[in-house]
């Protein structure tokens, strides 16, 4: 299982991270990255760690470093892998709902469109809902405290970035607009979350 969850961790960095950014960079000539000023750079750093250890968690698994949690079910681990390979579709059809709009990181000067249409008509942020399932994927599959860590490190990263760095620009940059999209779509999950 250790082996299954390293290959879907790594075919997601190639597909839903690599893969976009390269795009970009052919399609505009530059890296789809900003980098957010203030409370965005410890949040970018939780995410980074988020990568490594949602990575490490199989690694130690494979090599005995770290033993698994009483989670150690083929249920939960079923689970655990469409729950990660779920993930990784939602991910990349938003990336190309965005458009031109997708980036990583906010540019407060930077005006970019508010995408409402496709996955974003029932969810804002299917990006971030994505990047948790795959962790709490990875994590059911190859239950141990380091991937439980990971899965919970995506999730602060992910609350803090919408609700702090994300929000607040969408907000200020198109306004009422904004408004109306978050009173019809849900956070994270559909329904759930049509407040700020």
């Amino acid at each position: 299982m250790a082996l299954l969850a390293i290959g879907l961790e790594v075919l997601y960095v190639a597909v839903a991270m690599a893969w976009p950014f390269a795009a970009n960079r052919r399609r505009t000539g530059i890296w789809a990255f900003r980098a957010t000023p203030g409370a965005g750079r410890p949040i970018g750093a939780l995410f980074f760690c988020g990568n490594v250890l949602v990575l490490l968690g199989p690694v130690f698994d494979l090599t005995g470093t770290l033993g698994r949690s009483q989670i150690n079910d083929h249920v939960v681990q079923g689970l655990g892998v469409a729950l990660a390979a779920a993930a990784l579709p939602l991910v990349v059809a938003a990336q190309r709902q965005m458009g031109a709009s997708w980036r990583v990181g906010v540019d407060p000067e930077e005006r970019t469109e508010l995408v409402t249409a496709g996955v974003f008509g029932v969810v804002r942020n299917p990006i971030y809902s994505g990047m948790v399932l795959m962790a709490l994927g990875i994590a059911l599959m190859v239950p141990n405290a380091v991937s439980f860590a990971a899965a919970g490190d995506f999730l602060l990263a992910v609350e803090l970035q919408v609700r702090m760095i994300e929000e607040p620009y969408l907000r200020r940059v198109h306004g009422s607009s904004y408004e109306n999209y978050v009173a019809q779509s849900g956070r994270f999950l559909p329904a759930i979350g049509t407040s700020l």
